[in-house]
């Protein structure tokens, strides 16, 4: 029974897996230059030899991080959500974020860039109520949403299964 979830949810968001049905160059270049980039960066070597004992996925998900960070750095990023250490290490090494533990819904409107973590469970109230607002574009990532506040742009949602 778990499987057959699985793969409908899967199969619901094949069409924008690949790009296929973003028709905004911007974002579907955002998709393939940041999310779903395979070359390797600077920093994850560092970062492996920082946290040897994490597993492939903590390192899979501290490098996306590590890309959206990089690629939006001189904008406000509103971090949401408990993060790992290796994670923080990550974000820190790109952008040099300080995590507050007060940082929570009230400052989103202070943001142009939104990441939440766990979006499916621990944070699904923030999510929805980002996905509410007007004039933003995000990139729903199963794990992390990614929220990017444009006022000269219409709402998006794009669903990732695998960046």
């Amino acid at each position: 029974m778990r499987k057959n979830s699985i793969s409908r949810f899967s199969i619901r968001r094949w069409w924008q897996n690949l790009g296929f049905g973003i028709e905004s160059k911007s974002d579907y270049t955002y998709l393939h230059e940041v999310l779903r980039e395979s070359l390797p960066y600077y920093a994850y070597d560092d970062l492996l030899l920082r946290h040897p004992s994490a597993t492939p996925q903590e390192h899979r998900i501290a490098r996306l991080l590590f890309r959206m960070c990089n690629a939006e750095r001189s904008k406000h990023i509103r971090l949401l959500g408990n993060y790992s250490e290796l994670e923080k290490d990550a974000i820190e090494t790109a952008t040099g974020v300080d995590f507050n533990s007060h940082d929570r819904a009230k400052h989103i409107h202070n943001a142009d860039i939104i990441i939440v973590k766990n979006i499916l469970a621990d944070n699904q109230e923030i999510w929805q109520s980002i996905l509410n607002q007007r004039h933003v574009i995000t990139f729903d990532m199963v794990c992390i949403g990614f929220a990017l506040f444009d006022i000269k742009r219409y709402s998006e949602h794009y669903h990732i299964s695998h960046p």
